[in-house]
Formats: C-alpha cells, structure tokens, sequence
C-alpha cells in the first residue's frame, strides 16, 4: 500500500471518528429535547398530541433516511476502495 494511500485511509478513519462523536453527542441533545416535550406536552390537549406526534414521526422519518444514507455511502466507499487494489 503506498503512503498516499495509506495516509487517506488514516484520514478517513479520523473523520469517520470525529463524526461520531458529533453524532453521539447530537443525538444526546435530541434525546434531551425529546424528552423535554414529553415533560411540558399537555397529552389532553389534542391539538398539542397531534403536533407532538407529527414532530417526533417527522424526526423519525429523517433519521431513518440518515441512517440508509450513510449505510449506502459506506458501501460505495468500501466498493470504490476494493477497486482501488
């Protein structure tokens, strides 16, 4: 493997780290914020039920995109790098 190579690949791997830590760190603050609207949503109202249900789907929806997004970045990341050998 050559320096170029394995220099990029070092790169990546702290990149991938960093972000991470971004992430686990984000999903505290949601977790905060989540539970924070659990705590103060009057669940008689219904009008605030249904914002708060549309909310948390809406969150829900996104996260799940994110996850298939990086699954398949990853993927074509491990593709393009066999290809590299």
């Amino acid at each position: 493997m050559s320096d170029t190579t394995r220099l990029a690949l070092e790169r990546i791997e702290r990149r991938q780290r960093h972000f991470k830590l971004a992430l686990a760190a984000a999903l505290v603050l949601e977790a905060l914020l989540i539970g924070a609207l659990v705590l103060f949503v009057n669940f008689a109202d219904r009008v605030q039920a249904l914002i708060f249900i549309s909310a948390i789907g809406g969150y829900t929806l996104m996260a799940v995109g994110l996850v298939i997004l990086a699954a398949h970045l990853e993927r074509t990341l491990l593709r393009a790098l066999q290809a590299g050998k």
